[in-house]
């Protein structure tokens, strides 16, 4: 089990925040596989990135006229480099990204209400046992405890029966706060406590158990009918299912960049030194499956094709080597 006790952190303090996918990378550490389906562009570019060299001042970010993008040192401490688009795109944590992720890994049933982004709250869905009532759990984040504070107590306030509210970390909550919360019969949940990554994907720690049984003895529920602890694993249909759709969108790609090499080798351009890396968001696209799905394809045992392809497809030299580059696509 693996923490991402950076990544709350930061939500916590700065819930809009957007940074490159570099830094998300940094920020992550090896839990950074199981929150990359979770990132989205938010359309904007960095204006400065760190520079590679240590204790060196950041680089400003240049666009050039024919679409390439620099990074610049104006100090001339770093010399200036060509950036690739994960260099400089802007991610931020999508709600509509993590309010499903959330809901799988806790066993919640998911929320389809309308989700306004961070700052602010959300619905992430509801939680009970058969044969009771369904229980709103809602996920709240604000840069200062003022706003955390009248956020939570609206949210409770809006509910007739007890609520679950979770926020990035327990940081903003006070005696008063949470003491106001339990007395209308809702519990408080730190992200950070309650959930945990196994490296593909969210999954609910151990301590989530913990903040549900205070809950139910706060609302009297019996929990004599099993209540759902954790997402049913995935039929291996559907496993191989993704495997293939993302063997398809690879193979395409393939496709596509040696028509590519083709035409520059006919122009007399030469072998391409480097392609643009594919990414496992262009792949999800292609493949029309959400980002975490590409993360637990790559992760799977019967995926051998597809880690191969996208060796090959990133190769340029390698691709035009093999089997693609050799037979004629009737393109």
């Amino acid at each position: 089990m693996g923490s991402l006790a950076h990544l709350w952190q930061r939500l916590e303090t700065a819930p809009a925040d957007a940074a490159p996918h570099t830094e998300w990378h940094a920020l992550c550490g090896d839990g950074f596989a199981c929150i990359e389906g979770l990132l989205e562009a938010n359309g904007r570019r960095a204006s400065v990135v760190a520079s590679p060299r240590l204790n060196a001042p950041d680089m400003r970010v240049v666009i050039h006229k024919n679409g390439t993008v620099a990074a610049v040192c104006d100090e001339g401490v770093t010399p200036r480099r060509e950036l690739a688009p994960e260099e400089y795109t802007l991610l931020h944590l999508s709600p509509m990204r993590m309010r499903p992720a959330i809901a799988s890994a806790l066993g919640l049933e998911t929320s389809t209400s309308p989700i306004n982004g961070l700052p602010g709250h959300f619905r992430i869905g509801t939680w009970g046992v058969p044969g009771s009532d369904r229980f709103p759990v809602t996920f709240v984040a604000q840069p200062d405890t003022t706003a955390l504070a009248v956020t939570i107590r609206s949210v409770a306030s809006s509910n007739q029966l007890g609520t679950i509210i979770m926020t990035p970390t327990a940081q903003g909550w006070s005696d008063e706060l949470r003491e106001w919360v339990e007395a209308r019969r809702g519990v408080l949940v730190p992200a950070e406590d309650a959930l945990s990554t196994d490296g593909s994907g969210l999954t609910a720690s151990e301590l989530w158990e913990g903040f549900i049984d205070r809950f139910v003895r706060r609302n009297g529920l019996n929990l004599a009918a099993p209540r759902r602890t954790k997402p049913k694993r995935k039929k291996r249909a559907d496993r191989l299912g993704a495997i293939k759709a993302v063997e398809k969108a690879l193979t395409q790609m393939a496709r596509d960049r040696v028509s590519l090499i083709r035409s520059r080798l006919r122009d007399d351009q030469g072998m391409p030194a480097s392609l643009p890396r594919v990414t496992k968001s262009a792949i999800a696209a292609a493949a029309k499956v959400q980002p975490h799905v590409i993360t637990r394809v790559f992760n799977d045992t019967d995926a051998d094709s597809v880690r191969s392809l996208f060796t090959l497809v990133n190769d340029p030299q390698a691709l035009w080597d093999s089997g693609f580059g050799r037979v004629r696509l009737g393109r």
